[in-house]
């Protein structure tokens, strides 16, 4: 009974997406800057054409909205491939946090998406970062001429401050 008059006062079912619409929708009156989605070009330099996209997306393939910070302008980064080698990159350094707001019990699965333009190419390096500016790759992996690949993320969440108290 308690839901059939919630449902006519609202005037429809809510939905997760509703709740993250609702979320995004104030984040972005509420905070400065706001969340923008996590959908970032690929490129060789600046002012150079787009070769691939890399996002974080849900299962409807849309993007997360996270808040982000640049923390380094114009670093150069150290990829050691081997104890000879290492490769050395220039650009920015952006470090980018994502707040998850769940409705209900349903949990969404997210993936890290990239996908390569036409006649293109990039490196995918997945690794961690072991100092302010070299990263210890883990993996890596070409993408090439319209390839998309996804890897499932693996999330953990915070728990309340119920759940930690009754966990101590």
């Amino acid at each position: 009974m308690l839901e059939t008059q919630l449902i006519s006062a609202v005037g429809k079912r809510l939905t997760t997406y509703d709740f993250a619409a609702f979320i995004r929708y104030h984040d972005a009156k509420l905070l400065s800057p706001p969340p923008k989605p996590f959908s970032h070009a690929i490129r060789g330099r600046p002012e150079k054409t787009p070769v691939g996209l890399l996002s974080i997306e849900n299962e409807c393939k849309e993007s997360i909205y996270s808040h982000s910070r640049v923390v380094n302008v114009d670093s150069t980064y150290s990829i050691p491939l081997n104890a000879a080698t290492s490769l050395d990159l220039e650009g920015n350094q952006v470090l980018h946090g994502w707040i998850n707001h769940r409705f209900g019990s349903r949990r969404d699965r997210y993936n890290l998406v990239a996908r390569a333009r036409q006649f293109s190419s990039f490196i995918l390096i997945i690794g961690t970062m072991t100092s302010q500016l070299t990263l210890e790759p883990k993996d890596a992996i070409i993408v090439q001429n319209k390839d998309e690949l996804l890897i499932p993320l693996l999330l953990n969440e915070l728990p309340t401050a119920k759940e930690f108290k009754d966990a101590i």
